[in-house]
């Protein structure tokens, strides 16, 4: 276990992150996406599966209208353990301790859908009408 978080650390260190804080927005630039990261995905959004997606979609954030909910592999690729405080990548400022939506279904139990916790990174799925957080992302063109 040790020896896979030196790893990882060791890699980090080499190879810089493919992450980019900028105003606003992070963006993935191996990903080709940009992620939301307002103020306002810390604190106000907390939504049910369907006004989630009603958000992200009606969202315009620095001149940009084509924001959407992020699948689970994309949320995925923000997770960070390693960090001290919270479990997404350090360049991400406005997080909330909380679950975030993803718009992946479940497979097998269609009225529930996956989501991240970034307090514990840990990934699961619940009930469409629980009330949880979303940050919006869209395609870099």
């Amino acid at each position: 276990m040790k020896k896979s978080i030196f790893i990882v650390l060791l890699s980090s260190l080499l190879f810089g992150s493919h992450f980019e804080k900028s105003q606003n927005i992070v963006i993935d630039k191996e990903q080709n996406i940009m992620w939301q990261d307002t103020l306002e995905v810390g604190q106000y959004v907390i939504e049910d599966i369907t006004m989630a997606r009603i958000y992200c979609d009606n969202l315009i954030l620095n001149a940009y209208d084509d924001w959407q909910m992020p699948t689970i592999k994309q949320l995925q690729t923000i997770i960070d353990v390693v960090q001290q405080k919270k479990a997404i990548k350090k360049e991400f400022e406005f997080t909330r301790l909380a679950n975030y939506w993803s718009n992946s279904a479940h497979q097998e139990k269609r009225d529930n859908f996956w989501y991240v916790n970034f307090e514990t990174g840990k990934v699961n799925y619940t009930n469409k009408n629980t009330k949880q957080v979303v940050r919006c992302i869209r395609d870099i063109k």
